[in-house]
């Protein structure tokens, strides 16, 4: 991962910290589990639906962004009573969102002032399988990706963004939000998944954001990434 240069990456490896950058992140209530990637020795794992990772507000994850992208391995051991957040930035307002919803569905959720672009996965994802999601936004299109592979179901249905950049956003946190939440300009109750485990996220800003191509998201952080079969 690092040779492709995101800002930050958390290896969730029995861990909290930002291993190349600053952004450490504080824990809540998680706790230690298996490895769902290759290169770490543990992940850890959301239980109770009041655990959280928070992510100190920085400008390269939540500040403004023309380009943005960001994603991990995730894996639960049910189907999940929607909806969950796996990961957000922002409260009410602006936002970046990733939220599982209608019986283990993934959505991309971006929200920048009254405009709203989602982003859906083709399919439910399974009990105990371990999935690589991904995400990005740019002025000329925004994608979720499950297991490096580019989901064909957007709003708008062009992919592609009616703005050039999405406004800062207040600070990042994993699992159970600790404010007042939104999905698609609508209040909605979003708390954590339980028993979802996390391995390998990183984030992505500007040039390295950019510069990061399809390929790259399907060999380098996938398929590297991907425990043998």
């Amino acid at each position: 991962i690092t040779a492709l240069s995101p800002q930050h990456i958390w290896e969730f490896d029995a861990s909290y910290t930002d291993s190349v950058g600053t952004a450490d992140g504080t824990n809540v209530s998680m706790t230690n589990a298996d490895a769902i990637c290759e290169g770490a020795g543990n992940s850890v794992e959301s239980n109770n639906t009041s655990d959280r990772i928070t992510i100190p507000a920085t400008t390269d994850i939540d500040g403004a962004a023309t380009n943005k992208a960001l994603g991990g391995w995730i894996r639960t051991n049910s189907i999940q009573l929607p909806p969950k957040s796996i990961y957000r930035e922002g409260t009410t307002g602006n936002q970046y969102n990733i939220i599982m919803w209608a019986g283990n569905k993934l959505m991309l959720d971006i929200v920048s002032g009254t405009a709203v672009f989602q982003a859906f996965s083709d399919n439910v994802l399974k009990p105990n399988r371990i999935y690589h999601v991904f995400t990005r936004f740019s002025p000329f299109g925004f994608a979720l990706y499950i297991d490096g592979v580019k989901q064909a179901i957007t709003s708008p249905i062009s992919g592609v963004p009616t703005v050039g950049s999405i406004p800062a956003r207040t600070a990042a946190e994993f699992a159970d939000p600790s404010g007042s939440t939104e999905a698609g300009n609508a209040t909605v109750l979003l708390n954590a998944p339980t028993n979802c485990r996390y391995n390998y996220w990183s984030s992505f800003f500007g040039v390295a954001a950019t510069t990061l191509t399809e390929p790259e998201i399907r060999q380098e952080l996938f398929e590297k990434g991907a425990l043998p079969s």
